[in-house]
């Protein structure tokens, strides 16, 4: 059934009011299936939802700039690997966890062996869901090391710029203007049928 409003008057029900000029006052109103809104729509109170609230253009929160426009969130797993010359080890763990917010993420990583199986090369890591910006190197924390030659202490893990690899430096001794980078032979027995495990954490800027 059609129902025209002309004039200035009102339509009004028991919980909501409809005017001339198109506009709805609605108290205690329930509605069911998919309502659709287009245009600019203003609410006062406060706003709850048992269910998912989704925005494609992102969140405004403080003003309406874009730099106040939260447009990212994203909450992932994903699988570390060894970055080898030769890739021979045998894991018994390999846990990846991610965080981001707009362009920021923060990583965890968990690294074990069983064995090294006399795989060579740079202690590097690949396998991450995101590409660093360009611009200077970031360092993520090592919270448990075990498997390494007297580096225990030293060894930092060191992002590289434009890619998604990190790689493992000590910070103890230099070669000429450069950290020590660390390679299978810092590895208790050189890596030969050697475990090793370690945990990290880092926060930076992705693209």
């Amino acid at each position: 059934m059609a129902l025209t409003l002309r004039g200035n008057g009102q339509i009004t029900s028991d919980n909501y009011t409809i005017d001339s000029d198109g506009g709805v006052t609605a108290v205690n109103a329930a509605v069911s299936g998919t309502l659709g809104v287009t245009g600019a729509t203003t609410m006062g109170g406060t706003l709850t939802s048992t269910g998912l609230i989704t925005a494609s253009s992102g969140v405004a929160i403080g003003g309406t700039g874009a730099v106040n426009t939260l447009d990212d969130y994203e909450e992932g797993t994903f699988t570390p690997f060894l970055n080898l010359l030769t890739q021979n080890p045998t894991y018994t763990e390999q846990t990846g966890r991610y965080t981001k917010v707009g362009r920021v993420v923060t990583y965890y990583m968990r690294i074990a062996t069983s064995s090294f199986n006399s795989g060579t090369g740079l202690i590097a890591f690949g396998g991450l869901p995101f590409t660093q910006v360009s611009g200077p190197y970031q360092l993520g924390m090592i919270f448990s090391l075990f498997g390494f030659e007297d580096y225990a202490g030293d060894i930092i893990c060191q992002f590289q710029t434009a890619a998604n690899t990190c790689e493992l430096y000590s910070q103890a001794e230099w070669a000429g203007s450069n950290y020590i980078s660390i390679n299978n032979t810092h590895l208790h027995g050189n890596g030969t049928g050697q475990a090793f495990m370690l945990t990290i954490q880092a926060t930076l800027e992705v693209q």
